[in-house]
């Protein structure tokens, strides 16, 4: 797919090539807001950045206590270890960093030919409506959608530069896709069973920095969320009148790929992508179809957490990700 103009919405979603509308950006939005919360609220009791601020200024303190009969100051101790523990992580993952941009610059230009394009089916396909991605935040990030049919491909990723911090990213693609209803099939049992496939080429590199005595674990991990929801035009609240009416929602993470989760290793990994995969299947009732276009939204996200200067996630030496057109069964 050649480069293309794009727009960058208010709830950090992009849309490329044809239009997708508003509500469907708006529902990504909200389910994506609403699984991190979920998250959050899960692990409200884990290893927060408050809990890690609370436990290493408790650790100072007993320490300081302990050894306050030999006249040792314990906080310039701890600021020493901490500078000495940063310096090597710092050093480490800058060595990574600049292997890592040397790789991408040597290998992206062999995956530039056009891809072959996957058979199509010939009847009751989904056909693409529109696309977009959903961006790193972190600035030293990069997004080249060149070359690419229906799909994208990403290059950089994050890396985190200060002490006790924690970064959360995500960084992937949204498709949508319609049928129409004089293509709706009819199956004897009266279920429809929607089972997409990507690609998703390349690979990711994690590093986790090594921790120290007064430092938080250094953490860097990533995993894969998948998505994919059907549904059509109702009435509602909406200004127009309708709203989505869900038919049927499924999602992963972890499943399709082991993802990569590392706490202080003071080392690098590379997990290979996994490839042609199916999406999360759907199924419906045919009786369920009202005579009006049918939608599909596909959401695929890289998802990232990274904890510790010289903590990093990256493209390695970039991922590609492809959409196709696929027919019920």
């Amino acid at each position: 797919m050649s480069a293309a103009p794009s727009e960058t919405l208010n709830n950090g979603l992009t849309t490329i090539a044809d239009p997708v509308p508003a509500n469907v950006l708006q529902e990504i939005k909200d389910r994506d807001k609403a699984r991190v919360e979920s998250f959050a609220l899960a692990n409200q009791l884990g290893n927060t950045t408050e809990l890690n601020q609370e436990y290493s200024a408790a650790k100072l303190q007993l320490f300081a206590s302990l050894l306050q009969p030999l006249n040792i100051d314990l906080r310039a101790v701890a600021e020493r270890e901490k500078a000495i523990t940063q310096d090597y992580n710092e050093k480490v993952t800058t060595n990574l960093h600049e292997l890592l941009i040397i790789r991408r610059d040597k290998f992206v230009p062999q995956f530039n030919a056009p891809l072959t394009k996957f058979p199509l089916p010939t009847f009751s396909a989904l056909e693409p409506a529109g696309f977009g991605y959903v961006p790193f935040s972190t600035p030293d990030a990069e997004v080249n959608i060149g070359n690419l049919i229906n799909g994208f491909r990403y290059t950089g990723g994050p890396k985190m530069d200060k002490v006790n911090e924690e970064r959360h990213e995500d960084f992937g693609a949204f498709g949508h896709f319609r049928l129409t209803p004089n293509l709706f099939p009819a199956p004897d049992s009266g279920v429809l069973t929607s089972v997409p496939r990507i690609n998703l080429l390349g690979g990711m590199t994690a590093s986790s920095p090594q921790s120290g005595l007064f430092l938080y674990d250094g953490v860097a991990a990533v995993g894969l969320f998948l998505a994919q929801t059907l549904w059509q035009t109702g009435f509602g609240q909406g200004q127009d009148g309708s709203t989505q009416k869900v038919l049927g929602h499924q999602e992963s993470f972890g499943v399709a790929w082991p993802g990569l989760s590392l706490t202080n290793t003071g080392y690098s990994q590379n997990q290979p992508l996994p490839g042609m995969i199916d999406m999360p299947a759907v199924q419906i009732q045919a009786s369920d179809l009202a005579e009006s276009d049918l939608f599909a939204d596909l959401e695929i996200r890289l998802k990232i957490y990274i904890q510790q200067a010289g903590a990093l996630v990256w493209c390695d030496p970039l991922v590609d990700l492809n959409f196709f057109r696929w027919a019920f069964s």
